[in-house]
């Protein structure tokens, strides 16, 4: 079974200054665990499990330059562990 990739939303949008909270929503009715990649980096960077609802929120506080580049997400449908969907539409932080 394929599963549809979550959609993927970033704000602040655009060109974000250092020092500023940046919050990143996943949402995807199926989701149950939502975790959230960086280009570049081998391991997830963040994970969520939802209980209720169907959109995970990672804060990133205070970023720096180190923490630009481009995040994507995916997760894991509620009652099958081992799947995992395709992951979403790449957003980039500036």
């Amino acid at each position: 079974t394929q599963y549809p990739p979550p959609t993927m939303s970033l704000s602040p949008r655009g060109h974000v200054g250092t020092g500023t909270n940046v919050t990143i929503r996943c949402q995807s009715t199926y989701g149950a665990t939502f975790v959230l990649h960086k280009a570049g980096s081998s391991v997830p960077i963040r994970r969520q499990d939802v209980d209720r609802g169907d959109t995970a929120t990672f804060v990133l506080p205070g970023v720096t330059p180190s923490d630009a580049g481009t995040y994507g997400c995916s997760y894991r449908p509620r009652g099958f562990p081992f799947a995992s969907s395709r992951r979403s539409p790449a957003v980039t932080l500036e």
